[in-house]
């Protein structure tokens, strides 16, 4: 546990925003890395709404005790479909408010430069849930960690492709990386 724990919070480290700041600022402009950072910033505070993130001590007691009493993987895919639809529902309520008055509403509160962020804010917020789900929170309830290990493979694919997407599309570029290498993350540990 102690080695995927260290790989797990090192790959963690490596798919994350300010990660994903300094891969932008080393290969795009200044204007680029402002329109990602006011995406990402959007993004993070409608993450915090999203039950997972809320509801997550609860989830995680849930988990280990429905497994420990059951000892079948089942019922731990049970729980997770559930919290996964719970995310979706929640995600696609705040796509669906985005789509038509997220431009309007960040040149509103933001300048008319800004509004820019739309579409690497959209694709965050695709990110967060579709593809989202508690990658370490099963890992853990099944005694799995090597699956820590395993999901932090994505970092090779985002930095993969954002290397290649970032300097001709900038902040687009890097959001489809991310929203790739959480796609990644996912599936193999699906």
């Amino acid at each position: 546990y102690r080695r995927a724990s260290f790989v797990d919070d090192l790959g963690s480290m490596l798919l994350s925003a300010d990660i994903s700041r300094i891969i932008i600022a080393s290969f795009s402009t200044n204007f680029q890395v402002a329109i990602y950072s006011v995406a990402v910033s959007i993004v993070d505070r409608l993450r915090a709404l999203i039950p997972m993130e809320i509801f997550r001590p609860l989830a995680t007691v849930t988990f280990f005790r429905r497994h420990e009493e059951t000892g079948t993987i089942e019922e731990v895919n049970r729980m997770f479909a559930f919290i996964f639809a719970i995310n979706r529902i929640v995600a696609v309520a705040f796509l669906a408010f985005f789509i038509p008055l997220g431009q309007e509403a960040l040149i509103w509160l933001f300048r008319s430069d800004y509004g820019g962020s739309y579409l690497p804010a959209l694709l965050l917020l695709v990110t967060i849930g579709i593809v989202g789900m508690p990658v370490g929170l099963v890992a853990q309830a099944l005694s799995r960690p090597q699956f820590l290990v395993y999901s932090k493979l994505a970092v090779l694919v985002q930095i993969a492709v954002a290397i290649s997407l970032v300097p001709a599309y900038g902040a687009i570029g890097m959001a489809s990386a991310v929203l790739l290498s959480e796609l990644a993350r996912h599936l193999i540990v699906l």
